[in-house]
């Protein structure tokens, strides 16, 4: 099978994955496995949404485990929202009811279909995830970073506090805090410059207001495609491709650059 190598470096990008395997093995056949030469050694960075929405979550994480554990460092495994609302699930009958109702469920039934439990996954109460749940997978959630620095590049799942630098910003920031994602769209909107106080290009994968790419110079906003389809990114050749949902092929995704 042909890989899609772009560049001579590639720094690829994954935004979502949501428990779609079938997707994730496509696009993992043309990426992998990442070269070594030296000046050329590929990056694969995971955004988070690994879990919740598809059928096959534990699938997905296995498969994670198994590419961070052949690449190490150049594998980046950021954490997601799914991933954090799961660990908190344990903490509380409402984090647990907040998680379910928001993609939980799908991910309870990948699981006790793994251990052949004949139960409804409706059925699943909070204190039977760390019966259900493998610990080695937990190991997984629980290492996965909040951002990471690559090559002038942030990354991080949700968006930061524009009004502080990327080193004062918290976990809680990186996770579920919108507000860059909403200034950029409104610094493009009205034809301004936005100003940041760090000069990273920022690559997150929430995306305000929208289920396409959003793409200015300084900020990526790559997810919510998924699950009706998966993407990855190639950032230095600014080239991305997609796998529409239950299908085998993988084609270019052209997108738009906005000044």
């Amino acid at each position: 099978m042909r890989k899609w190598r772009p560049t001579h470096k590639c720094i690829y990008v994954i935004p979502e994955v949501r428990g779609d395997m079938r997707a994730l093995e496509v696009i993992l056949n043309r990426v992998l496995p990442l070269r070594i030469f030296k000046n050329q050694e590929d990056v694969l960075v995971m955004m988070g949404g690994y879990i919740d929405g598809g059928e096959e979550s534990d699938k997905v994480v296995d498969c994670l485990i198994n590419i961070k554990e052949q690449y190490k460092d150049r594998v980046i495994m950021l954490r997601g929202s799914n991933e954090e609302l799961l660990l908190r699930a344990r903490n509380s009958d409402h984090d647990f009811a907040y998680w379910a109702d928001n993609g939980g469920v799908a991910t309870i039934g990948s699981y006790i279909k793994r251990i052949n439990l004949n139960a409804n996954p409706y059925s699943i109460k909070k204190n039977r995830l760390q019966d259900i749940i493998p610990p080695r997978h937990w190991e997984f959630f629980n290492s996965l970073d909040y951002s990471s620095i690559l090559e002038g590049y942030c990354f991080f799942h949700g968006g930061f506090n524009p009004s502080k630098l990327i080193s004062e910003n918290s976990s809680s920031n990186f996770m579920f805090d919108y507000t860059s994602s909403k200034y950029i769209k409104e610094c493009t909107k009205n034809k301004k410059d936005p100003i940041f106080l760090d000069d990273y290009i920022y690559v997150g994968h929430h995306n305000y207001n929208d289920d396409r790419p959003f793409i200015h110079p300084r900020y990526f906003m790559l997810g919510g495609a998924a699950p009706q389809k998966l993407m990855v990114f190639e950032l230095n050749s600014m080239s991305a491709c997609a796998v529409t949902k239950g299908k085998s092929r993988i084609y270019k995704y052209d997108f738009n650059i906005h000044e």
